[in-house]
C-alpha cells in the first residue's frame, strides 16, 4: 500500500526539556542520545473500511539519525529534561529487519518503499520542503512506579512537532539508568488529528490508511565523558 506516515516517533520518546530543580543535585546528569542505539518506529494500519485494506499492507518507519539529549536526576524524576531532533530525510521505511522484528508479514520491495517513501515526504503529509524535522521536547515528568534500583516508570509529558503543529502528549516509559547511561522503552497512541494532519488516502478513499499511529519507544543515552 502506498502510504505516508507521521512519525515521532517516538513518539516516540523522551530527551530535554528545559525544567530543573532549585538548586543542583550531585546526581543530575545530562547524557547525549545514541542515535545507533536508538530505535523510534511509528506502525500504521489499512483503515478497515477502505475496500482494498485486505489487499493493503502494514507499514513501518523508522527513525535513523535522532539527536537529543536527556537531563536526568534520579533524586528529582519529576524535572526531567528531553529534546529530541527527528530529520524527515531519516525516516526509513519498511526495512525487512524492522518488519520481521514488529512481527509484520512480508516484505515490500524496493520500488514499492521508494512509492511510499514519496508519499511520506509529500506535501500532503510531512512536507519535507517546508518542514525537514520533528521535535520532541519533554516538560516534565511523573513517577507511576520505581521498581527496583536503577529503573522507574514515569509518565513524560511534552510537545510534539510535526510539519510545524505542536500536539502535546504523555507517553508511559519505563526508565532504566546507571551513571553512564540511561536506556527509555515505552509506546503510544496518536491519531493523525491529533498531529494536525490526514491519513493518505487515494483512489477515492479504497486506499488508505488507518487514523490511528502507533509509536514503539526505544531510546538510549551516553554521558558523555568529562570535558567531552
Amino acid at each position: 500500500m502506498r502510504c505516508a506516515l507521521a512519525l515521532i516517533a517516538a513518539l516516540a520518546l523522551p530527551a530535554v526539556a528545559h525544567a530543573e530543580v532549585a538548586g543542583t543535585s550531585s546526581t543530575a546528569a545530562t547524557y547525549r542520545v545514541d542515535p545507533e542505539g536508538t530505535r523510534l518506529m511509528v506502525l500504521v494500519r489499512p483503515r478497515p473500511s477502505a475496500l482494498f485494506a485486505s489487499l493493503s499492507h502494514e507499514h513501518v518507519v523508522r527513525a535513523s539519525r535522532v539527536a537529543g539529549t536527556v537531563r536526568w536526576d534520579p533524586a528529582h524524576p519529576e524535572a526531567c529534561g528531553v529534546a529530541l531532533s527527528i530529520p524527515v530525510e531519516g525516516l526509513v521505511v519498511d526495512e525487512p529487519a524492522v518488519r520481521k522484528a514488529v512481527r509484520l508479514d512480508g516484505e515490500l520491495d524496493e520500488g514499492d518503499r521508494a512509492t511510499v517513501t514519496k508519499h511520506m515526504r509529500a506535501e500532503g503529509q510531512l512536507d519535507l520542503a517546508r518542514h525537514p524535522k520533528m521535535a520532541f521536547e519533554a516538560t516534565g515528568c511523573r513517577v507511576t512506579a520505581a521498581p527496583g534500583s536503577g529503573a522507574m516508570k514515569l509518565v513524560v509529558q511534552g510537545r510534539l512537532t510535526v510539519r510545524g503543529h505542536a500536539a502535546n502528549v504523555a507517553a508511559p516509559v519505563t526508565v532504566r539508568f546507571t551513571a553512564a547511561a540511561l536506556e527509555v522503552e515505552g509506546e503510544l497512541s496518536l491519531t493523525h488529528a491529533e498531529l494536525g494532519m490526514s491519513p493518505y488516502s487515494a483512489g477515492l478513499g479504497t486506499i488508505a490508511n488507518d487514523e490511528l499511529l502507533r509509536f514503539r519507544i526505544s531510546v538510549r543515552a551516553t554521558r558523555p565523558p568529562p570535558g567531552g
